[in-house]
């Protein structure tokens, strides 16, 4: 075998993890230009300095992964920054995510359903937007999920059942103030994890799934101006509105 051979042979994944390195940096880098570009209101200037020209682990509001490399958008927090426009499907691209705060803003439409693909997403706060549609049934893919909340938007229609059947680590789950309709799934008895249910100021009608009442650490329930029946079960409950 020729030396030449021989070096190409040993250099030749040398160059192939190098290359995936470089593209799947680049991955996270468009998709976070993508998201910028479902923007149409930046007061605050904060996506400003969201350019190639700087590493993209610097720009405002991003987190990337510390002792690993390439470097990976770990968690997208731009709270109260006065963001007008629409969640880009370039979300779901960002796959190492784990924590996304778009709360305090003017976002508005539909979340789109790329954001099934985020399988490491802990977090996600909708809060205080202008959100609209249904919850996609695809956000039950997100099964690393503990904390939900998407008050205080124009969210119609019904609670997916693959919620409760799918987001078996969710801990907090908070849907106040939108325009939910429909019975309470009684899959949300799945939540095991639970301790905190905030489903007040809805349209949500019929009876309160008595299954609710066995989730074990369960401590607060607000289902306050809802159209609903009966009475959850449940002696260890300090809180239930």
């Amino acid at each position: 075998m020729s030396f030449s051979l021989t070096l190409t042979s040993l250099l030749l994944p040398l160059l192939l993890s190098v290359r995936l390195t470089i593209a799947t940096a680049a991955g996270d880098e468009a998709a976070l230009l993508g998201f910028k570009a479902g923007i149409t209101g930046d007061i605050s200037s904060a996506l400003a300095a969201w350019n190639s020209s700087t590493s993209f682990c610097s720009w405002e509001g991003v987190t990337c992964s510390h002792g690993r490399w390439p470097p990976r958008v770990v968690a997208l927090s731009l709270t109260s920054l006065g963001l007008a426009g629409t969640l880009s499907p370039a979300i779901g691209n960002l796959t190492f995510l784990r924590r996304l705060n778009l709360s305090y803003n003017w976002f508005h439409g539909e979340i789109p359903p790329s954001i099934g693909r985020l399988r490491r997403l802990q977090a996600l706060d909708m809060r205080d937007n202008s959100f609209s549609g249904t919850i996609p049934a695809n956000l039950s893919f997100c099964t690393s999920m503990t904390y939900l909340h998407l008050g205080s938007n124009q969210f119609h229609g019904r609670i997916p059942p693959e919620l409760g059947n799918m987001l078996t680590r969710l801990q907090k789950l908070r849907l106040p103030n939108n325009s939910f309709t429909g019975p309470i799934p009684s899959s949300l008895a799945n939540l095991s994890s639970l301790y905190f249910l905030d489903l007040s100021l809805n349209n949500f009608e019929g009876p309160v799934p008595p299954q609710l009442g066995s989730i074990r650490g369960l401590e607060v329930v607000d289902v306050f101006q809802n159209s609903l029946t009966g009475i959850l079960a449940n002696d260890s409950l300090p809180y239930i509105l």
